[in-house]
């Protein structure tokens, strides 16, 4: 259900791309906090259902820093950028 609510909100993003709106930055900062948040939540209910076992394997790992790497550069692109700005005014 998670990843079918990321598909729909990728999905109206990429509608706001392409229609120039607003909205769009802040739907793409908000979908990029996201993508951090998801496999923390999804560590800590994997480590309440399986206290014992480690929660934080190498691909776990690999997807956050990704993930964090990509936001801190976008989302610092998307708040500072005057072109940002200029396109995304409807």
């Amino acid at each position: 259900l998670v990843f079918l609510a990321f598909l729909v909100v990728e999905i109206f993003q990429l509608v706001c791309f392409f229609k120039k709106r607003r909205l769009f930055p802040k739907i793409y900062i908000g979908l990029s906090l996201a993508y951090i948040a998801w496999p923390l939540l999804d560590a800590g209910a994997y480590w309440l259902l399986w206290p014992d076992d480690p929660i934080f394997d190498a691909d776990t790992i690999k997807a956050l820093v990704q993930a964090i790497g990509s936001a801190v550069i976008w989302i610092s692109y998307m708040l500072h950028s005057k072109r940002v700005a200029n396109t995304f005014v409807n």
